[in-house]
């Protein structure tokens, strides 16, 4: 009998944003949470959304840090819903529209 071998492979991540001076590690609050799901080959559907409001609003530099975050992870488009509208953002050079 041929020995079985396993393949692990991520299909979901919880990003979390965290406040200059905050971090994972320490265990602070997030400001922000969502879940991604990487729907295969290079793309990623974000979902659930949450933001403490109190916290701030998040601004431009933090979604494109995002994109980039999950763009060095070899996602290369990104799937999310508004209000039943769907939109797609790509992660490349562009920025987010």
């Amino acid at each position: 009998m041929a020995a079985m071998t396993w393949h692990l492979e991520i299909t979901s991540m919880t990003a979390r944003r965290y406040l200059p001076g905050d971090s994972f590690e320490a265990r602070s609050d997030f400001a922000s949470v969502a879940q991604v799901q990487v729907l295969g080959g290079n793309k990623a559907f974000i979902s659930g959304f949450l933001n403490d409001s109190g916290k701030g609003e998040i601004p431009r530099r933090e979604w494109l840090a995002l994109r980039d975050a999950l763009r060095a992870r070899g996602i290369e488009l990104i799937r999310s819903e508004r209000k039943g509208e769907a939109r797609d953002f790509e992660t490349g050079p562009a920025p987010l529209s």
